[in-house]
């Protein structure tokens, strides 16, 4: 059923759940900046509460592998996943006002996803050992959890509290994307009416202001989320790869990745917030510092990659990993710098249309790159064997380093 890089259930529910994925994060993000943050939250934990109900109870009928990969999934198309929840955070954040504080929080909330994940892999075996239903009934209990926490929230957060009396949603509509910046003139909103003009105009309009043909910065962010998307689409593949490519036992690739996640901890919750906070007041503006570290990080991406693609023993797989790791960050990096570059009052819409951008690149990730692996896995194809996947993946991820070096630090 869940046979990484093939067509299964477990592929099928990826799928969905990207999708669902997509709507929701459109929806969720309108929520957060017009009714505000613990309504969108409380929505969000909601659509994974019924799926885990729903996933609990097919476990009682025999039809209960499509319904938990086909249905389950579906059911979170109000609200989005887990994925939407760490973009959500995010927009909590921004209202942060000093900015190394704030990316340094930024970084923080990658250590706790990736805790998160190495915690729910390691539990859930243990538990589904002892009862099928513990792994899902331990997420609705997660969920109860996660609605405490909200109403804690809304009760000690003043934004969230006055955010409906004080702003209208019509003002939050009209708020420039940068203070001072110059609408588009009349000639120009009617300049082309081809696909690509009617989609920036739809993207305008659900931004409130001149998102992609007003800023080239944020256009370029949304490229960099797309594109990045597409090669960690891999990223399930990684353990069943280096079995199949390096000889490894399915402990020896357990294990590569309990050491990837605890060096992404690091990077993320240690290193990367004392660069931000060590540098900034020494004349480094933080969007300096992240962009600087966006720069470093996605290099690092791209060659550990493609060292993963040509890797043959424990050795080379071993060093391609820690290379790649290193430049984890790439992604919260970008986010960092570009939270200068939209207000409060649009956080929601701009972080859920670039998280939406990226599960669409994910979706392409899985329909393009999941072919070529079980092509590629031929054995007839010695030096290719699996790996043709991790060369693509280097080679966008070149492409994604010089969309990083174009972007523009502001002054403050």
């Amino acid at each position: 059923m869940s046979r990484p890089g093939f067509w299964n259930m477990g592929t099928a529910g990826i799928l969905l759940s990207g999708l669902s994925d997509l709507t929701g994060q459109f929806l969720l993000g309108y929520l957060v900046d017009l009714r505000g943050r613990s309504h969108a939250m409380n929505i969000n934990i909601s659509s994974i509460f019924l799926a885990s109900v729903f996933t609990l109870f097919s476990l009682f009928t025999d039809k209960w592998p499509v319904l938990a990969a086909i249905v389950a999934p579906l059911l979170k198309c109000f609200g989005g996943g887990s994925h939407a929840s760490a973009f959500l955070a995010l927009t909590l954040l921004r209202s942060e006002q000093d900015i190394s504080l704030r990316s340094a929080y930024y970084y923080g909330t990658g250590a706790v996803a990736v805790l998160a994940q190495c915690l729910a892999s390691f539990a859930t075996p243990l538990l589904a050992k002892h009862s099928p239903f513990l792994p899902y009934a331990l997420s609705v209990v997660c969920c109860t959890f996660a609605y405490g926490a909200v109403a804690l929230y809304k009760k000690f957060d003043p934004i969230s509290a006055s955010r409906t009396e004080v702003e209208s949603p019509d003002a939050a509509i009209r708020e420039p994307l940068i203070p001072n910046a110059e609408p588009p003139s009349h000639n120009e909103n009617q300049q082309s009416g081809n696909l690509l003009a009617v989609l920036t105009s739809r993207l305008d309009n659900y931004t409130g202001h001149t998102f992609l043909s007003g800023n080239n910065n944020m256009t370029i962010v949304i490229w960099i989320f797309s594109l990045m998307a597409i090669s960690k689409a891999t990223r399930p593949l990684f353990t069943t790869y280096i079995q199949h490519r390096d000889g490894l036992s399915s402990q020896q690739a357990q294990i590569l990745w309990l050491v990837r996640s605890i060096m992404s901890v690091v990077v993320f919750g240690f290193v990367l917030p004392a660069v931000v906070l060590k540098l900034q007041p020494n004349n480094w503006t933080a969007s300096n510092v992240t962009l600087y570290a966006a720069r470093i990080s996605i290099i690092l991406m791209g060659l550990g990659a493609f060292l993963i693609g040509t890797s043959g023993s424990l050795a080379s797989i071993t060093t391609a990993l820690v290379i790649n790791t290193l430049g984890v960050a790439t992604d919260l990096s970008v986010l960092a710098f570009s939270a200068d570059f939209f207000s409060e009052g649009t956080a929601g819409r701009i972080l859920m249309l670039i998280a939406s951008c990226e599960s669409a690149g994910t979706l392409v990730g899985i329909g393009f790159l999941y072919p070529i692996y079980q092509y590629s896995l031929d054995n007839s194809l010695l030096f290719l064997a699996g790996g043709v996947p991790y060369y693509i993946c280097a080679a966008i991820y070149a492409i994604v380093a010089v969309l990083i070096w174009t972007l523009v630090p502001i002054s403050h």
